[in-house]
């Protein structure tokens, strides 16, 4: 059941939007800039996490056209892809040593522009991506994408959107300015407008199916978070990128917790029969690993559920920089399979990115500690416990790693009780090719 749920997610994520009735393919030509400036604001707290001497600018400079198909402009929001564009952040902290210069999330940061309503009826664009301020002590990509632009538009069939102007924001510790000259201007793409009318499916060649007989389990769990933390412990790496992050001195630490996380594990297991089974002999078999194929997931979580990042940071110069960053309902999804005899393997992933580690201070990414793969934790369930109606999963991601500019160690566990709630077992009739 997860490993379809997982996939749903990520093509949902990857997937174009769907074209409604009369879509037109738009071509949208950014010029001019936006740019971000903050500083540490002694009124937002700054001294307690010593960010009071920390200046930096994040600077978005969108890099030719693009065309979209979408509504239109003039029907609903418009979603402006501001891709391929290079960003730059430039962070000093006050103590001498050199400044942090980062790209956010690598080169070619990819961003979205959307333009809708406010809550006072004007036009109002959020540059939706993962902008922040990278590795720097500075704003993060939540923080960004929750500042508005003021937009104005021109009438006419193929409107321009001016989203020139100022706006001051906070993030943290921080007070901002926003300063825009970014001017999206739309034409037709290929000419003209096309007008596409949802049709009937392309017609192919039917698939012969048969119907079997499947022996069937599907375990329903709630899952809530124990006292338990993800560490990292780093240092500055001595190669050319920690002189350019300013890293090259220093060290720190990062602890991951759930303190509220509740959620709902759904684990299923399957194979094909030639009789019927009742829920007995269905459970039986499944104790015995006689069930393959298994999968599972995790719905969304609580509404209070929360994660925290707390960082503590040393860096070059004596500055000391100490913040906790939580985040309401983290995106955490899991991917379960079942190991026949030896239980069920479970991996917890972020679809967060860069953001699930960063606090306001300096410090190593996501990818810096985890490398490309998302999966946070992993641990696993042991098939004598998979029927009981309580156990504890404790998982870890322990091993050093090495990224740009900072390398280190992760240790430490995230843990879990695990409640069975309901248990489907039993015989259903499928179709299959």
């Amino acid at each position: 059941m997860f490993r379809w749920l997982a996939g749903t997610l990520a093509v949902a994520a990857l997937a174009p939007l769907a074209l409604p009735a009369h879509a037109v393919a738009e071509e949208f030509s950014p010029t001019g800039s936006i740019t971000y400036t903050w500083q540490g604001d002694p009124t937002r707290g700054c001294a307690a996490e010593g960010l009071c001497a920390v200046r930096g600018a994040l600077i978005l400079q969108p890099v030719g056209s693009s065309g979209v198909s979408s509504s239109g402009p003039s029907v609903g929001p418009t979603d402006v892809p501001l891709e391929p564009s290079a960003a730059t952040v430039r962070v000093s902290d006050g103590a001498g040593a050199g400044d942090c210069v980062d790209i956010p999330s690598g080169p070619g940061v990819g961003a979205n522009l959307k333009i809708g309503r406010g809550p006072g009826g004007g036009l109002v664009a959020h540059v939706e991506s993962s902008l922040s301020s990278g590795r720097c002590a500075g704003p993060l990509a939540s923080d960004l994408a929750a500042v508005g632009i003021p937009v104005r538009r021109s009438p006419g069939k193929h409107p321009t959107f001016d989203l020139s102007g100022t706006r001051s924001f906070a993030a943290g510790p921080f007070t901002g300015m926003l300063v825009s000259t970014l001017v999206v201007r739309t034409g037709s793409s290929g000419g003209g407008s096309l007008s596409v009318s949802p049709g009937p499916p392309p017609v192919g060649l039917p698939v012969p199916t048969h119907k079997v007989l499947v022996e069937r389990v599907t375990l329903r769990y709630r899952i809530s978070s124990l006292p338990g933390t993800l560490d990292a412990s780093f240092s500055g790496e001595s190669d050319p990128f920690c002189a350019a992050l300013d890293s090259c001195a220093a060290t720190g630490s990062i602890a991951l917790s759930l303190p509220e996380y509740r959620n709902t594990l759904f684990v299923s297991a399957s194979r094909i029969v030639t009789q019927r089974v009742d829920a007995g002999r269905a459970l039986a078999d499944f104790r015995r690993g006689l069930l393959h194929g298994g999968g599972g997931g995790l719905g969304p979580p609580a509404d209070n559920s929360t994660a925290r990042v707390v960082e503590m940071f040393a860096g070059p110069g004596g500055w000391r920089c100490q913040d906790s960053v939580d985040s309401r309902r983290p995106t955490l999804f899991g991917a379960a399979g079942l190991r026949s005899r030896s239980g069920i393997a479970l991996a917890l992933d972020s679809s967060l990115g860069p953001d699930l580690l960063r606090t306001h201070c300096p410090g190593p990414s996501f990818v810096d500690v985890f490398g490309n793969s998302r999966a946070v934790v992993r641990g696993s369930i042991g098939a004598d416990r998979l029927l009981a109606h309580h156990s504890v999963i404790s998982m870890t991601s322990a091993g050093s790693f090495a990224g740009l500019g900072y390398a280190g160690s992760r240790s430490g566990a995230l843990r879990f009780s695990l409640t069975l709630e309901r248990a489907r077992a039993g015989t259903v009739e499928e179709e299959r090719p």
